[in-house]
């Protein structure tokens, strides 16, 4: 097999996003969503090609003599064009794997597409990481709502949102980020003593380039925003990138409010991610959080994050045989 790795550059924008386009990555592998934040990386992205076609795409970034695959991302991995075959697909990983080997890289920090993103439920990554002797680093739990199964809400959230009801609360797309973002900022900071991973004026921006994948709701009460929520929206999953209430809010309920008719509305959809539920710095449970999500009928899968070690890169003579 005729194998050819390019690193890449801006000259092959164009190609990479209609790589994306034609197999209907999530939209975050564009050029533009990954570049957002280019000042914080050195990337390290790379094109893989057999017989001058391209076959597969690998975001990634280095520091030091590790690559990371993505650090400015939810996910990454190894994003192949589906219709080749499995023992393509594994010689090329391999030959990825050995490139960066060559290059002068001790470790590849890879984290992996969760599986309900997948458009054909396809875990090529899984075997191949097995095979290059890969170590489960981390495991987050992120909950999903497969939408096709009709879920049934827990007793409590119809009480939740007859209380809604009742103050009569409204829910509407916003453009109000700035008001938005000073409730996210807060509760992030007063709750967990972090910062949103965007700024302001970053999520503005990408929702400029992006307007149809990158959508604001919020509940109003009198005119006031008293919760919201920022919705990433790719071919077949709607994830919650970011989640807040004011106090206000959460007295009326307002995040169930919203909730139910974002599910109702984006039915269209065979996934709605409410995101992981784990702490990354220590990969504890928030069990309040995780029981909040339950109660949409909201399932777990698993958000895996992987180490290879170049240093001791050796594959069997045949796995294919």
């Amino acid at each position: 097999m005729e194998i050819k790795i390019i690193r890449y550059n801006a000259a092959h924008k164009k190609l990479w996003n209609n790589f994306v386009t034609k197999h209907e990555f999530p939209f975050l592998f564009y050029r533009d969503f990954i570049e957002y934040h280019g000042d914080k990386f050195e990337d390290h992205s790379l094109l893989l090609f057999i017989k001058e076609k391209l076959a597969v795409i690998f975001p990634a970034h280095q520091y030091k003599d590790s690559i990371y695959s993505h650090n400015g991302l939810s996910f990454g991995g190894f994003l192949p064009d589906a219709a080749l075959g499995n023992a393509s697909i594994f010689n090329l990983y391999k030959n990825l794997l050995f490139y960066y080997k060559q290059a002068g890289f001790s470790y590849c920090f890879y984290k992996k597409m969760p599986l309900f993103y997948t458009k054909k439920l396809a875990q090529h990554d899984d075997f191949f990481l097995f095979k290059s002797n890969a170590s489960l680093e981390s495991r987050e739990m992120n909950l999903v709502i497969p939408l096709q199964n009709q879920p049934k809400l827990q007793a409590r959230k119809y009480r939740s949102l007859k209380k809604s009801e009742n103050a009569q609360l409204k829910v509407l797309e916003s453009y109000s980020w700035e008001a938005f973002w000073q409730i996210l900022t807060y509760n992030l900071r007063q709750r967990h003593a972090v910062s949103p991973v965007h700024s302001i004026t970053e999520i503005q921006k990408l929702a400029n380039v992006f307007p149809k994948n990158i959508r604001l709701f919020v509940v109003m009460k009198a005119g006031e925003i008293i919760a919201g929520t920022v919705l990433f929206i790719n071919q077949q999953v709607i994830h919650c990138q970011y989640i807040a209430a004011t106090e206000k809010g959460r007295n009326l309920g307002a995040l169930d409010f919203l909730f139910y008719y974002l599910i109702n509305n984006f039915n269209q959809f065979p996934y709605f991610s409410l995101g992981v539920s784990s702490l990354r710095k220590n990969n504890q449970v928030n069990s309040g959080l995780i029981e909040w999500k339950e109660g949409f009928g909201a399932l777990p899968f698993s958000h895996d994050f992987y180490k290879i070690d170049f240093t001791n890169l050796h594959f069997p003579n045949q796995v294919f045989t």
